[in-house]
């Protein structure tokens, strides 16, 4: 039974060791992409607010809040009835949980958020004197919100079935984008002194967004959380988000930019393989004015967290993008062999140029370990296969399991050895890349 099995907490809806779905198919835990897409498919309802559980969360409302900053003095505020609206414009973009010691580390990322509110100030930004009162919106575009702390779960006596609880969390902000200050009211008694401080304000709008991170941008956290935390306890484990959400959404996504429906076969994704970060090999899609770069990252996405073969979805077609990633790998390999043997260090340069998605050479995917041209040619001849209990992977430097190649480095230079059957690996379904697998 699915309660029998280790879980765990994700934040933003679920942070789960592993995640069940329709298909009794599972997120690994370790699986950052696949927990991160799914989280954000429950985001916007449970922002937007659910009745008779949780109240909206856009916007928030934080009633009073004392604060100062130091910068060359010190200035001292105060904020009344501060809203903070745009909240339904953040998603997950990232989720890692840990269950050693159980927490979670995530991070949001939120179009613009605006704060607006009623202040009271007195003391110094910079080299500026504020003394006065009056109204004030700040807004930050391409925001940053961090999130990071310790998870607990219980048994509702309700349903009897796992929920989740935030038990502390701690936060960081990381402006990406502008940050604009809208100065509604005189700051200062003095004219003068008023015009220059707002002046200056409008010229370093940055030093507003660093004064207001704590405590008052903490405090609009508080409540979300609180929030968050209410939306958890009311909601069992397996109603949240699982593999299945991640996969519908990548396909959504990559039938808008294919500027289609997936009425018609147009993708193919051979060996889409098992709960693994399985090979990305032939990607196929019938559009010349695809955005290919895009494509892919979220192909390699369905690949990596989904393993449902019989998907309408996932069909086989033409070979445009199977030929033009190996067309970008080949390339990508035949440059790292260059700069080895040149002995420059221009590998990075390689990755930019060529494999700028982190797809011919990673160990998570597997299916590129090496950078021999020979081991890249045997790989396409002879990619992983995909059957019900385990699926053959390259995994490497040393493959071998053979008496001639094993815990060698003939599989580093031989070519008998990269072109057998005996540089292959049989990795159990239930293995993960321990010492123990291998």
């Amino acid at each position: 039974m699915f309660f029998s099995r280790p879980i765990f907490f994700v934040l933003g809806l679920v942070l789960l060791n592993s995640v069940h779905t329709r298909s009794n198919k599972v997120c690994d835990f370790k699986d950052v992409r696949c927990l991160t897409n799914g989280a954000n498919n429950n985001l916007k309802k449970m922002i937007l607010g659910i009745k008779g559980v949780v109240e909206s969360s856009d916007p928030l409302h934080l009633p009073e809040c004392e604060g100062e900053m130091k910068t060359e003095k010190v200035l001292k505020y105060k904020i009344k009835n501060g809203t903070l609206s745009g909240m339904k414009s953040c998603r997950y973009t990232y989720h890692k949980m840990f269950a050693e010691d159980s927490t979670y580390r995530t991070e949001f990322l939120c179009d613009q958020l605006v704060l607006s509110h009623y202040f009271e100030a007195k003391g110094y930004i910079g080299p500026v004197e504020i003394d006065g009162q009056g109204y004030l919106d700040l807004t930050l575009n391409n925001y940053v919100l961090k999130f990071n702390g310790e998870f607990g779960q219980f048994i509702s006596e309700k349903d009897q079935k796992p929920h989740w609880t935030i038990k502390t969390c701690h936060y960081g902000f990381e402006p990406r984008g502008k940050v604009e200050v809208d100065i509604k009211s005189a700051v200062h008694s003095d004219k003068a002194k008023s015009d220059l401080a707002k002046a200056y304000l409008q010229q370093h709008p940055n030093l507003l967004e660093e004064a207001a991170r704590y405590p008052v941008l903490e405090n609009y956290m508080k409540i979300f959380i609180k929030n968050l935390d209410t939306q958890l306890r009311a909601t069992p484990a397996d109603e949240n988000v699982n593999a299945e959400h991640h996969r519908d959404n990548a396909l959504g996504f990559l039938s808008r930019i294919l500027g289609k429906r997936f009425q018609n076969p147009i993708i193919a994704i051979i060996d889409t393989g098992s709960t693994f970060k399985t090979p990305l090999r032939t990607v196929d899609v019938q559009n010349k004015n695809v955005d290919e770069k895009k494509a892919l990252r979220y192909l390699k996405d369905i690949i990596q967290s989904t393993g449902d073969e019989n998907n309408p979805n996932v069909k086989r077609t033409n070979e445009k993008f199977g030929n033009a990633l190996r067309t970008r790998c080949e390339k990508y390999i035949e440059c790292k062999i260059k700069c080895k043997k040149k002995k420059d260090p221009c590998e990075n340069i390689c990755q930019n140029k060529y494999d700028d998605l982190n797809v011919c050479e990673t160990t998570k995917d597997k299916w590129l370990t090496k950078t021999n041209r020979q081991v890249y040619n045997y790989l396409k001849k002879n990619p992983p296969q995909y059957n019900k209990n385990k699926f053959t992977s390259t995994k490497g430097p040393k493959w071998a399991d053979s008496d001639e190649c094993k815990s060698s480095d003939e599989c580093e230079s031989s070519d008998e050895c990269k072109t057998s059957d005996e540089c292959k690996i049989e990795i159990p379904i239930n293995c993960e890349s321990s010492d123990s697998c291998n």
